[in-house]
């Protein structure tokens, strides 16, 4: 079963993003346009750090439209994935930070001490490959070459655009209107010539997707 730590966010979130989060007295539902997900909390700590307080939970996965019993509130706030990998996910719903195990973690006060230490640890992974680059990353981009033997033939190009002007720049054929007597038109259309030109139907094949 997974775990969740959350704690306050340092920075405002301006996502776009938004989900609805529906939150009972030992569940919670998130939905947004393309999927929901719903767990159930198992058991929690509370663990102090020396700048924040971090909420733990234990929790237990759910069919994705399960609810629990005691709905509290029905929100919706922005919503962002920060970070996901084999070792966790980690979200930020509206100012709070969210992370969520993979793994199984033994839900212990001191052990999620120092799981909390690995997942800050974790973060920082992410916001120093961002930062830092390679030294030698503007030697290693590779260089654009020009092939100077290719010299622009001006006159072609002048030929060319107005031989592109001569060939637009004709009017447009009139169109042709043909009068036909009202005795034509019952002699070509009867009923038998319709057949002969009624399309095979049964030829067209079907251009359905497939579920």
């Amino acid at each position: 079963m997974p775990s969740i730590f959350i704690w306050k966010a340092d920075v405002p979130n301006t996502s776009k993003k938004t989900i609805r989060f529906y939150s009972g007295s030992n569940w919670a539902l998130e939905d947004n346009d393309y999927s929901s997900k719903s767990y159930m909390y198992i058991d929690q700590i509370v663990i102090s750090e020396s700048d924040n307080s971090v909420i733990t939970f234990h929790s237990k996965e759910m069919p994705q439209d399960w609810v629990g019993t005691e709905l509290l509130e029905v929100t919706n706030i922005p919503y962002e994935v920060v970070k996901t990998d084999g070792y966790g996910t980690l979200e930020m719903i509206g100012n709070w930070m969210r992370f969520t195990s993979r793994n199984e973690i033994n839900f212990e006060e001191e052990t999620l001490k120092n799981e909390f230490i690995n997942i800050k640890k974790w973060i920082n992974q992410k916001s120093k490959q961002q930062s830092e680059k390679p030294k030698n990353y503007q030697q290693n981009r590779p260089q654009k070459q020009y092939n100077n033997d290719k010299i622009i033939d001006h006159q072609k190009v002048q030929l060319n655009f107005q031989e592109f002007l001569i060939k637009y720049t004709q009017p447009l054929p009139q169109p042709q209107t043909y009068l036909i007597s009202s005795d034509q038109i019952k002699t070509n259309f009867t009923p038998n010539n319709y057949k002969k030109m009624k399309p095979n139907v049964n030829k067209v094949k079907s251009n359905k997707f497939n579920a």
